[in-house]
C-alpha cells in the first residue's frame, strides 16, 4: 500500500509538473 502510495504521489507531482511545463510554453 506504501509503495503505492508512495507511486501516486509522484505520478501526481510529475503530471503538475508537466502541467506548469505546459502553461511555460504556450
Amino acid at each position: 500500500a506504501i509503495y503505492r502510495c508512495r507511486f501516486l504521489t509522484f505520478f501526481a507531482v510529475l503530471g503538475s509538473l508537466a502541467g506548469s511545463v505546459l502553461c511555460f510554453i504556450k
